[in-house]
């Protein structure tokens, strides 16, 4: 048996699993929650924060987006251009490679069901700097979620892009 396996119902009484387990895995001990940690914010790390963000068809990728995934969150909004003074649309990342704690009501190790292809929300698993940011991000203008490989880690380091540089006008 691995070390510091679950080998009583007392160990497990009041806590809750912080990973996902299937049928005939090992529980140990240090998967749980703390005594008296039940529910969703067992599941939170540490020094994290979950941030709710409103979702359609299209920004939850008709709902293959899945709890535990990993996204870049982009947002598109108006600002004036510095030289014409005109008003164009801007896209910039906001963040990137978070993970996805919950589609809806459905959290990752807990809910499985596959069926969120109707979401009205997505829940994103952030430090206390990135939930300002998405927060100004939400105000802003319009939140667009890609997603992401799991094994794709490598900072993706894009520079905003307006509608000149889009159709070529400007260098």
């Amino acid at each position: 048996c691995p070390k510091g396996l679950v080998t009583s119902m007392e160990q497990v009484k009041d806590r809750a699993l912080k990973v996902p387990r299937g049928v005939g895995d090992w529980i140990l001990v240090d998967q749980l929650t703390a005594p008296g940690e039940i529910g969703v914010v067992g599941s939170i790390p540490k020094g994290y924060r979950v941030q709710t963000i409103p979702v359609d068809a299209t920004t939850h990728h008709s709902g293959m987006l899945q709890p535990g995934n990993r996204i870049d969150l982009f947002v598109t909004y108006q600002d004036t251009d510095k030289e014409t003074r005109e008003r164009v649309n801007v896209s910039q990342l906001v963040l990137e490679y978070i993970e996805v704690f919950a589609v809806d009501s459905a959290q990752y190790g807990v809910d499985q069901t596959g069926e969120n292809d109707k979401a009205r929300n997505i829940s994103l698993l952030v430090t206390p700097e990135q939930l300002h940011k998405v927060n100004l991000a939400m105000k802003q203008g319009d939140i667009t979620t890609v997603l992401r490989s799991t094994e794709d880690t490598d900072a993706i380091e894009v520079a905003s892009l307006d509608e000149n540089g889009l159709s070529g006008r400007a260098d």
